[in-house]
């Protein structure tokens, strides 16, 4: 809930939106969701230890990476998420 209130006060551009899949009261697919719902576009990375197939039930645009992982790969990832076309919606890559 925190994410959601931090997002609807700050005005600027959010990049990217970086959040585990399992969380107290509000889940990560919820998350994005929302956030989506707010700032259309908004490109979203969740990480969990459940399987692509597990978190894809979402029906969320987002990325996926599973745990574990090392740092390099989570840098080479965000890097390639943010280099994308800012004008494309997130795509579904899991």
């Amino acid at each position: 809930m925190e994410a959601i209130q931090i997002s609807r006060r700050y005005k600027g551009v959010i990049d990217l939106l970086l959040s585990d899949v399992t969380m107290p009261r509000m889940n990560g697919l919820e998350l994005v969701k929302r956030l989506q719902q707010d700032r259309p576009g908004i490109k979203a990375l969740l990480i969990s230890g459940r399987t692509s197939s597990e978190v894809a039930r979402g029906n969320t645009s987002f990325d996926f990476l599973a745990k574990p992982f090392l740092p390099t790969v989570l840098r080479a990832r965000i890097e390639t998420i943010l280099a994308g076309d800012p004008q494309d919606e997130a795509v579904d890559t899991v």
